[in-house]
């Protein structure tokens, strides 16, 4: 009843070498195993259909681009036929990760047989390339990979027969973002000039439309930050550390240089809508944070990069020549003017002159926020609400820290309405566990003994292969931050010398009634002797890996 394989796979076959082909044929062969516990045939036709609906859009994603246009335009409606065909809902609901997983599948080769089609990127198209992936995004992650445990944990002999495990999730979820990356290039350049025209209007009238460029922002389901004109937070964004994260985020944010644009339309706005005598209406805190944020991502000092700088537009002659150091300042003094504020004690002594990333020209030590981008990290909310004052919290920091070997290995830095603390450089195992004895915190050979990150690497590094870390916590009202660039060993070097060996005073008494705790790791990795030490950002250890093998698991307790 099985002997004969589809055309579709006959076409796919072509693509792929003997030895793949045969294992695709025998497992379609062998498609009455993959349901033996059921009587019903039509359950077992559903088993084989969705299997081979399955291998053959996975075998399409994989061969793509050795594929023509005319081979692929006769698989993908044919699979989508054969997926329609299966209507048991106990059978879809017994194989729902399966079932929404193929779904994806063929929906992310429609995304990309249209994205290689296309001749012009007007809307209309760039619409129909977004619906598709949208979908792509919706099944994938309907199909609730993280919580099917079966994917890994336990082995399932229809998912071994069709050779769908965690690889394969991986690699969808990669063809996915990958695609949505160059789409999403495509869409934020579509809208550039319209809110380019959108701030010209209002420099030359006065007239602050900002519902146009939700206008232009809804054209693609685009939400619009407009936290700045409705003066509240800015909204959290903080990662999910799910078991696997094997997850898709959606098209959820406009790019860095359009975001720029509507938030200093909407300062504008609020400054010209506004009286003096309306400040009660206002939360000046909100207001002037908005406006530091505003102008650490613009990084008006760097004429060629945002922070953070998502690549898809790069500063061109518009943010030279509008929106820059001088607007920030321009629009400094006319918030001064018309609602003076001061925002922040630590903040105003670190807003002139600053030397570099860390302020070392200035009396404190900052933790840089945006914090350089590292292996790994999370964040979680609301973070130990007993603890009201950074004293509490920093005692119950220690408390963990110290119980894990980290005595005498912690440093401290100031943050905007909170703290930051670092451990020491740390020496560890491939499986993140610290080296044991005084080598997992040997710094120096000969000299005085002062720290030194050159005599550091020396006596750490006489080992082929070495790994060693940075673990370093931001409590604020807020996640921190992170930049778009690996942590190089400079910057590290720098945040580990300019640093307090314990809570500055002036910070300890400090309410601190609503906390985020952002976690990030600094796993460096030498290959070889002489060898400049790099940042290992292949996500090998996760945060809770690394906690665990620390002994700092009690972190992570709300």
């Amino acid at each position: 009843m099985y002997g004969i394989l589809s055309n579709t796979f006959q076409i796919i076959a072509q693509a792929m070498n003997f030895k793949s082909f045969l294992i695709g044929s025998l497992v379609l062969l062998l498609g009455t195993r993959l349901m033996a516990n059921d009587t019903l045939l039509a359950k077992k036709n559903d088993s084989l259909t969705l299997a081979q609906a399955y291998i053959n859009l996975t075998l399409t994603q994989q061969y793509f681009d050795t594929l023509s246009n005319e081979r692929i335009l006769k698989i993908l409606p044919f699979e989508k036929s054969e997926l329609k065909s299966i209507e048991d809902s106990e059978f879809i609901k017994g194989n729902n990760t399966l079932y929404n997983f193929t779904y994806s599948l063929l929906y992310l080769n429609e995304a990309k047989l249209l994205s290689r089609t296309i001749t012009k990127y007007d809307r209309e198209n760039l619409l129909q390339w977004k619906n598709l992936l949208d979908t792509a995004i919706t099944y994938f992650n309907n199909s609730d990979i993280d919580s099917y445990y079966t994917v890994e944990k336990v082995k399932n002999s229809f998912y071994e027969l069709i050779s769908f495990n965690e690889a394969s999730c991986r690699e969808l979820m990669k063809n996915i973002s990958d695609l949505k990356s160059v789409l999403t290039r495509y869409i934020n350049l579509d809208i550039y000039p319209d809110f380019k025209r959108i701030y010209f209007e209002a420099k030359n009238t006065n007239q602050h439309h900002l519902d146009s460029l939700s206008y232009y922002a809804n054209i693609y389901d685009l939400p619009l930050d407009m936290s700045v004109k409705n003066n509240v937070p800015e909204p959290q964004v903080h990662e999910n550390y799910g078991m696997h994260n094997l997850s898709v985020k959606s098209f959820d944010s406009l790019a860095t240089a359009l975001d720029l644009i509507s938030k200093y339309l909407q300062l504008k706005y609020v400054i010209k809508e506004y009286q003096p005598r309306d400040t009660t209406k206002l939360d000046l805190y909100n207001l002037y944070h908005s406006f530091f944020d505003f102008r650490d991502e613009l990084n008006p000092a760097d004429s060629l990069h945002f922070q953070p700088d998502d690549g898809i537009i790069q500063k061109d002659s518009f943010f030279n020549k509008e929106i820059n150091q001088q607007a920030c300042d321009s629009l400094y003094q006319l918030l001064q003017q018309k609602f003076p504020y001061k925002y922040s004690p630590i903040l105003e002594e670190n807003m002139g002159g600053e030397e570099g990333p860390f302020n070392h020209g200035q009396s404190k030590y900052y933790f840089p926020i945006p914090a350089p981008f590292p292996s790994a990290y999370l964040s979680i909310t609301n973070y130990q609400p007993g603890l009201n004052t950074m004293k509490q919290v920093d005692n119950y920091l220690k408390i963990i820290f110290n119980n894990a070997g980290y005595s005498g290995h912690l440093h401290y830095y100031y943050v905007e309405s909170g703290f930051a603390v670092t451990t020491s450089l740390e020496k560890m195992n491939k499986d993140g566990s610290p080296v044991s004895g005084s080598k997992r915190w040997d710094k120096s050979i000969g000299g005085n003994g002062s720290f030194s990150l050159y005599e550091t690497f020396k006596s750490i590094f006489f080992a082929t292969q070495s790994n060693f870390r940075i673990i370093a916590l931001v409590i604020a009202p807020d996640a921190a931050t992170v930049q778009s660039s690996p942590a190089s060993i400079g910057a590290m070097q720098d945040l580990l010398t300019y640093s307090y060996p314990s809570l500055p005073a002036d910070l300890q008494n400090f309410s601190l009634p609503k906390k985020t705790l952002t976690i990030l790791i600094y796993n460096f990795y030498q290959s070889d002797i002489g060898k400049v030490p790099m940042l290992d950002v292949s996500k090998r250890l996760s945060v809770r890996d690394h906690l665990k093998k620390s002994r700092l698991t009690r972190l992570l307790n709300r």
